[in-house]
């Protein structure tokens, strides 16, 4: 099988089982843009590899995901996510609106300055925000986290939108009070009120695959699933599995690559940016030895990284070739 990239991006084609055991062509194709400060895309000359295995910030069981793998078989639509932190405009910012959208999909978040609880006359209330000049926008700074402070792990409790985040307090927690750190990051609409108080996590990031709301779509692994699927994914698998951005932030359908992004208070040096993605569509043909197949490409990943100046697309295009394998003489990808 000979494989023809006539693009300058990478180019992945791999073979994918469905819960059906039919083998499927997918053939992954990843662009990286450079943000120019007047406002346009241009063609990076480092560009970004495809990811074949997810990327955390630590341990996966106690950080949050940078980069899920690009190697998934379909997806329900465009995952949008955004790489960065939020910038203050001026030296005594305590708070601030950070901005991401997408074409139809607009995400905003609160951003504060680090707070804690102290007493004033007596009464224990939040002290802060103090200023900051920038604050990482990682789920680690949002609210969620994992309380195992009581000695009985039977009452040890685990926020599953979040396992990494700040501000989570199980019922029978043994903590200090002064000792639970305030989430930096929030959703205007569900703010944290206090220590009972457990809002959705809020960001920009990738959702880990064992994170709610992505878990929720993975399908049963049980005996039934290992008795007669296993090693094939569970037949009540979803789509919805593979997209990794947070709620509000995966389109119904797929984009095309000509949208805006509008970003606020997330540049490095512009409070304000805006940019059009690029009007591109890989175009995927696979020969065959009696037959030619156009495959149409879907873009299903846009991540945008303010701090590097980087937008990185990701298409993807997908062909049931189950007892046909060896057929495939050639697979030629262009623009």
């Amino acid at each position: 099988m000979e494989i023809y990239n006539l693009t300058s991006f990478p180019v992945l084609p791999t073979f994918m089982m469905d819960d059906a055991g039919s083998e499927n062509l997918i053939v992954i194709v990843k662009a990286t843009w450079r943000m120019m400060p007047e406002g346009e895309l241009v063609r990076h000359e480092e560009q970004m590899p495809i990811v074949t295995a997810p990327v955390y910030r630590g341990e996966p069981d106690s950080s949050s995901l940078i980069y899920e793998s690009d190697v998934v078989p379909i997806k329900a639509g465009t995952d949008c996510i955004l790489i960065g932190h939020a910038y203050a405009p001026q030296k005594d910012t305590c708070e601030l609106e950070a901005v991401f959208s997408v074409g139809p999909l607009v995400r905003v978040v609160q951003v504060y300055g680090e707070r804690k609880w102290g007493k004033i006359l007596g009464v224990r209330r939040p002290i802060g925000p103090i200023p900051f000049e920038k604050m990482p926008l990682i789920y680690e700074r949002s609210f969620g986290g994992t309380d195992e402070s009581h000695p009985d792990s039977a009452r040890h409790e685990v926020c599953h939108d979040n396992p990494v985040g700040r501000g989570f307090l199980a019922k029978h927690s043994k903590k200090n009070i002064d000792d639970i750190l305030f989430p930096n990051i929030e959703d205007p609409n569900d703010l944290y009120k206090g220590i009972e108080s457990r809002p959705k996590p809020a960001g920009f990031g990738a959702v880990a695959p064992f994170w709610k709301p992505r878990v929720d779509y993975a399908g049963t692994y049980d005996e039934k699933w290992l008795k007669h699927n296993s090693p094939l994914p569970p037949a009540a698998i979803r789509p919805e599995y593979f997209n990794y951005a947070p709620p509000g932030l995966t389109s119904k359908g797929f984009l095309r690559g000509n949208e805006w992004v509008a970003l606020g208070n997330v540049a490095p040096h512009q409070r304000i940016f805006r940019f059009s993605l690029p009007d591109v569509r890989p175009q995927v043909v696979v020969k065959m030895l009696q037959d030619r197949v156009e495959l149409e490409s879907y873009l299903d990943a846009i991540i945008v990284e303010p701090d590097d100046m980087r937008v990185q697309m990701v298409w993807r295009a997908g062909y049931n070739v189950h007892g046909k394998i060896r057929q495939i003489r050639q697979i030629q990808i262009e623009t």
